[in-house]
């Protein structure tokens, strides 16, 4: 970040009075300030914006991960997958135990 110590600023202002004169320089100092003020409330708006627009995309993945889990609740062809797969585990055990010497 740019930072300006009193020396710095010391010079600055000792130019400017030179460059603008000591009459208008109240003027163009106004203005500056002015000019920071508006800049410095066009970042904070873009700021706040860019905030508004992260949580509307969050919110949105949280809504896609609630449509997903309820669709794999509801649909049929998953729940059926899932229960011919626990019976597969089921008798691949039933094997194993029988298998193994007692």
């Amino acid at each position: 970040m740019l930072s300006i110590g009193p020396n710095e600023l010391l010079i600055i202002a000792v130019i400017a009075i030179f460059v603008v004169g000591p009459k208008r320089l109240p003027e163009i100092l106004k203005g500056i300030a002015k000019l920071y003020v508006t800049f410095t409330r066009a970042i904070e708006e873009f700021k706040s914006e860019l905030k508004e627009e992260i949580d509307v995309d969050d919110e949105i993945g949280n809504i896609k991960e609630t449509v997903e889990k309820i669709a794999d609740h509801t649909d049929p062809r998953k729940a059926i997958q899932k229960k011919w797969e626990n019976l597969i585990e089921d008798e691949e055990k039933e094997k194993k135990d029988q298998e193994r010497p007692q």
